[in-house]
């Protein structure tokens, strides 16, 4: 037996472990260096360490589900570990490094508490599952090895991302005789879940609503006609699709898109006389082939634009067709025989003229046509200046119009100038003074009546952010080239608005620092758009729809 007392020098060799403990080879060394053989079993010398394990109160599995983004916060609280050790050692948690593994944080709070936090901010479109391997130790296991608990981490929806069309034609052209039906049909995605990613679609209210109309189909918004278009009335309608997710509650997103309605031109109208003077006059003994008057005529359907040829109906009251004849393409009006006032029944000198405009090359049967009739008034010399119906005239024109668009004019004058000379001492001149090119005025040249029209020459000038009224000068002037007799009257024209400008934000990129887990709603940019229109044209009228981009979750 050997004592506790006993200080000889004891070598271990050969060890052998057993289910007891560990049997061992001594050799004894003394000071005459005698050596003996003996087997001790050592079983009661050795103690084991016993591993730890986690408490999960009968789970195989810890499964997680948490909410995607702001639902759920980086660095809240997720999950408590508890861990129990037979032998009572402190206990380390942790988690296996492995691809995603980053997505928790594991701390110890107490040698058998744990918290995991979340560590980066969870995305469902991204990534919606993570399996982690959990790890625990009493740091007496040996290097590298552990206890380990699978977690399984599931990601759940919310509702944070909007319908997105897809591509689609932003332009549609309809004849004005499309009959009522499906015109188009678009359909837009939306990455989320559920009720989440399910669209229906609506037409945003603007006035269109008894032409158009939008209805969900399955998974598409199928755009209708509904009434009947009208190219003279509307050329085009601008109509926004909305795209809403089903969402019953909290956020609901919305996406958008612009259709233009582009309406082409059928032949359904007949033609319109832009320039008749109702009452003309003519000097008796006129030479042959003197001018009248002229008419001018246009196609009603402005989008076809046809051209015109003028015929004079036959007319038995004072023989009209042997006095009077008319150029197919001019539209001029002249003699073709020798007046005599005192040779005519009527009292009054008056020959009826019915002038008929025809479509030259138009497509209906029979073709379009448009009948006026014309006075004309056989007078001996005159002496009077050419007059305006009215001292002054008030107009208005819209921006941008075009070469040729009109005047409307304001109120209850009438653009009426007449001279009641005859022949060439009753033709005059008309003409628009202190504008420059901007405006004419037609017809420039009449005889004895005319009802004019002032039309845009140069639109160029025509823009409301610029100028919004122009003073101008409208003459009547006799065409004789000794002392000829002219009268003058003003005008004010008024350049109306329209919504011809694009919004423009103050900057063409914002940049702003966000400080990291900033309370929701605070705000982090102010930004600014301008629109030089008026009214809700402009800047008053602008609105802030969304956030695109990278960060469009905040």
């Amino acid at each position: 037996m050997i004592k506790q007392t006993d200080k000889r020098r004891v070598t271990f060799k050969n060890v052998i472990r057993t289910l007891g403990g560990y049997i061992v080879k001594i050799k004894f060394k003394n000071a005459v260096w005698m050596t003996c053989a003996i087997v001790l079993n050592l079983s009661a010398l050795v103690s084991c360490n016993r591993p730890p394990r986690f408490v999960l109160d009968g789970q195989n599995e810890i499964v997680l589900r948490l909410k995607e983004g702001e639902d759920t916060p980086v660095g809240s609280i997720v999950y408590r570990l508890e861990g129990f050790d037979p032998d009572g050692d402190p206990l380390q948690f942790g988690v296996s490094p492995t691809p995603g593994s980053d997505v928790i944080r594991v701390e110890n709070t107490s040698p058998t508490e744990a918290n995991v936090y979340l560590n980066r901010e969870l995305d469902r479109e991204e990534r919606d599952e993570y399996l982690l391997a959990l790890t625990l130790t009493d740091n007496r296991l040996g290097r590298g090895n552990y206890v380990t608990q699978s977690l399984l981490l599931l990601v759940e929806d919310v509702n944070d991302n909007a319908p997105i069309f897809q591509p689609y034609p932003p332009t549609i052209s309809l004849p004005e005789d499309t009959p009522p039906g499906v015109i188009a049909t678009l359909s837009a995605t939306d990455a989320d879940l559920g009720p989440y990613g399910q669209v229906v679609y609506y037409l945003q209210p603007e006035g269109d609503e008894r032409l158009f109309g939008v209805s969900t189909v399955g998974e598409k918004a199928v755009i209708k006609l509904l009434g009947s278009l009208d190219y003279e009335r509307q050329t085009v309608h601008q109509l926004k699709i909305l795209a809403v997710d089903r969402a019953k509650e909290g956020r609901i997103n919305t996406g958008v898109a612009a259709v233009l309605i582009k309406v082409d031109d059928v032949e359904d109208q007949p033609p319109e006389f832009i320039r008749v003077t109702p009452v003309a006059r003519i000097e008796e003994n006129s030479p042959v082939g003197t001018a009248v008057v002229q008419v001018a005529a246009v196609d009603g359907d402005h989008g076809i634009n046809n051209p015109i040829e003028y015929l004079m109906s036959s007319n038995s009251l004072n023989a009209v067709a042997n006095v009077f004849t008319i150029e197919r393409s001019t539209g001029i009006v002249r003699t073709t025989n020798v007046l005599d006032r005192e040779a005519l029944d009527s009292e009054s000198g008056t020959y009826i003229l019915q002038i008929a405009a025809l479509e030259v090359g138009s497509k209906v049967t029979p073709r379009p046509s448009a009948v006026t009739e014309i006075t004309v008034i056989i007078t001996d010399v005159n002496d009077e200046r050419p007059t305006f119906r009215d001292n002054f005239y008030e107009c208005q024109i819209a921006e941008n119009s075009p070469v040729n668009t009109p005047l409307t004019f304001i109120g209850n004058t009438l653009p009426e100038v007449y001279d009641y000379d005859q022949g060439i001492n009753g033709t005059f001149y008309l003409y628009v003074k202190g504008t420059g090119d901007v405006f004419d005025i037609t017809p420039n040249k009449a005889l004895n009546e005319a009802t004019f029209m002032i039309r845009v020459r140069n639109s160029t000038i025509l823009d409301y952010e610029r100028i919004k009224t122009i003073n101008a000068t409208l003459v009547a002037k006799e065409v004789v080239k000794h002392k000829p007799k002219f009268s003058e009257v003003p005008v004010k024209v008024h350049v109306l608005d329209r919504n011809d400008n694009f919004p423009e934000f103050t900057k063409s990129m914002y940049e702003v620092w966000v400080p990291e887990n900033c309370d929701i709603g605070t705000t982090v940019a102010w930004v600014q758009a301008l629109d030089s229109d008026s009214g809700n044209y402009g800047t008053r009228g602008i609105i802030y729809t969304n956030i695109i981009g990278s960060i469009d979750y905040m």
